[in-house]
Order: C-alpha cells, then sequence, then structure tokens
C-alpha cells in the first residue's frame, strides 16, 4: 500500500511538471495564462464606444490611465478587481526577428515579429491567438495596434505597441514603437495573478482564530 501511494504521487507529479503552458477560461470574462501567471480580459477592447474616436483607441497617457482606473465585477466570485493595467514589453528579447542595437549604453532592442518575451507577443505566438471578433478564448481582438505600458527607453517620448494579424494574411504579429502622442492604439487590460486564486472562507476564519489567540496569550 505504501508503495502504491509513492508511485501515485510520482505520477501526479510527472504530470503536473509535464503540463503544457495553457490559456485558461476561468469564466466571469477573465482569462489567465498559467505560464506568465497573468489575467487578461476575456474582451480585449472593453474602451469600444469610448475615446477621441469612439471605437476605444486613444493616446498612450490616456490608454495608460484607464487601465489603472480599471474596476471589473467578477460575476463568478463575487469580488470586484481593480488591479489592472496595460501589458508589458521586456528588453532585450532575443526572440524578435529584428535586433537593433540603439546606442547610448541601452541594450539592444527587440523588434518585428516572433517576439515572445513580451505579454502580447506571448499571446500572438506562444498562443496563436490572432485579431478576430471572436477567437475561441477571447472576443473582439482588434487588427490594428495595441499600446503596452513600457516606454521605448532610448526615447521616451515613446511606447512599446503590438499587432495582432487575422488568419490568412500576409503580414505576421509585431511589436514596435510609436509616439504616445497618437490616438490610433487600442489597449487590453491584464492582471499579474490569478482571479481563481481566492482566500477560503475557512482559512481566513482559522488564521483570525489564531491572531486572536496569540493576542489573548499574550495578554
Amino acid at each position: 500500500m505504501q508503495l502504491f501511494r509513492i508511485i501515485s504521487a510520482l505520477s501526479l507529479l510527472s504530470a503536473v511538471l509535464g503540463a503544457q503552458a495553457a490559456l485558461i477560461d476561468r469564466g466571469g470574462g477573465f482569462i489567465y495564462d498559467d505560464l506568465l501567471e497573468i489575467t487578461w480580459t476575456q474582451n480585449a477592447n472593453i474602451r469600444d464606444g469610448e475615446g477621441p474616436l469612439g471605437d476605444g483607441r486613444d493616446i498612450w497617457d490616456n490608454q495608460v490611465a484607464w487601465a489603472a482606473s480599471l474596476s471589473l465585477f467578477d460575476s463568478v466570485r463575487n469580488v470586484t478587481w481593480s488591479d489592472w493595467r496595460l501589458p508589458r514589453v521586456v528588453q532585450p528579447d532575443p526572440s524578435c526577428s529584428a535586433q537593433v542595437d540603439p546606442g547610448g549604453g541601452f541594450p539592444v532592442q527587440g523588434f518585428g515579429h516572433g517576439c515572445t518575451r513580451s505579454e502580447m507577443g506571448h499571446l500572438a505566438n506562444v498562443y496563436g491567438i490572432g485579431a478576430s471578433p471572436d477567437s475561441g478564448l477571447f472576443t473582439n481582438v482588434q487588427f490594428y495596434p495595441y499600446w503596452s505600458d513600457t516606454t521605448y527607453a532610448p526615447s521616451p517620448l515613446s511606447a512599446w505597441y503590438s499587432v495582432f494579424v487575422m488568419p490568412g494574411q500576409s503580414i505576421m504579429p509585431h511589436q514596435s514603437t510609436a509616439y504616445k502622442d497618437l490616438e490610433y492604439y487600442y489597449a487590453w487590460a491584464v492582471r499579474d495573478g490569478d482571479v481563481a486564486t481566492l482566500p477560503e472562507p475557512a482559512t481566513v476564519w482559522l488564521f483570525g482564530l489564531g491572531l486572536g489567540l496569540l493576542v489573548w496569550t499574550r495578554r
């Protein structure tokens, strides 16, 4: 019996370690990336109907501020999430097709297609998410640039953006930079962590009980 338990535990561990990275629909309008450990809004254009163009596009500063002020109610877990941001770009990124040395002591910058270190590039190039009204997991993914929250370090007037493409198009998903005052770019909200990770009520109650007992014993 003991040997059987050991074998079962090892089999479970092997299955966990061998599991592939995945996008997981958590319900309530949230999609979790279990590799980057971030949660996306299922709707890739929540701002539709807003902004100067009325379709969700806006300048970089406004999109950053919008994401930071966003609060979304999670009907599955009965909680409101308010810790949103725009996706990040990480440099250097040797996975990108173009490697540019900007000089000035800055690291080599990754431009072009194939980028996997940035969060949107990861969506496009690891999971194959493209522009579509309904990709199966996501809705309203736009065929137009999305701002990241990352300033282009060699030129602070610019920020990184990513482009998703529709199936069958000759161009590839890619990332580059643009001036922050351009109002033609979308915003997609993301947050760190998994919305499914919530304290269990019993755990919270036991923690409170233990804290109360600690205070009582010290008295």
